[in-house]
């Protein structure tokens, strides 16, 4: 299956202003706490929309190098946020460790099952059970999701795109590639995690 022409609501104007006059169009987030012992990991910024996609499975991921990694060596990964606009049929969270050529994620570490907890139009929070590790590689966190008909569920920013803040799993190629290097959409995935460091 050939993916069609995503559909995505191009923002305002003036939201567009804004983003740029604050300069958040490149930059990944890194955000501390007031004790610095938790740090969310975002590329980001406020929902805005979410990108119509034909019937399939879907993994929208975002991944965060080593170099950023082990600037929080030894802290644990406790939750992951994530915008959905419409509820899919199904949908599970995914942490994956490691890179393969940097381009697809390696070892599939957490997976969780969040089918009927998750709500429309608003953020949603999953509680890793087991708190995971964070050490010396590349982390992947993916929310992957299927529907039979055309569906905007994902949630996304305004954009622009920045590296490794729109990467999608294409169904009918079987490859990660970022979802802005083949559509004209270019956006962030609404997909957050947060990691905290042992006390």
């Amino acid at each position: 299956m050939k993916m069609r022409l995503l559909n995505l609501k191009l923002p305002t104007l003036s939201i567009t202003l804004f983003v740029l006059f604050f300069g958040l169009t490149t930059m990944m987030s890194c955000k501390k706490d007031k004790n610095d012992k938790t740090v969310e990991l975002r590329y980001d910024t406020a929902n805005i929309d979410a990108p119509l996609l034909p019937g399939a499975s879907y993994e929208g991921a975002v991944r965060f190098p080593v170099t950023l990694v082990d600037q929080n060596a030894g802290a644990l990964l406790t939750k992951v946020d994530f915008y959905i606009k419409n509820v899919p049929n199904s949908t599970e969270v995914k942490i994956y460790r490691g890179s393969v050529s940097g381009t697809a994620p390696d070892e599939l570490v957490y997976s969780s099952v969040v089918t009927g907890n998750v709500s429309a139009n608003s953020w949603n929070t999953h509680t890793l059970g087991t708190p995971l590790a964070v050490n010396g590689d590349d982390l992947w966190v993916s929310i992957a999701f299927s529907h039979a008909g055309d569906l905007q569920a994902l949630g996304c920013d305004a954009g622009p795109a920045v590296a490794n803040g729109d990467l999608i799993l294409d169904p009918a190629q079987g490859f990660w590639r970022g979802l802005s290097s083949y559509t004209p959409v270019s956006i962030n995935w609404n997909i957050r995690a947060t990691v905290e460091t042992a006390e």
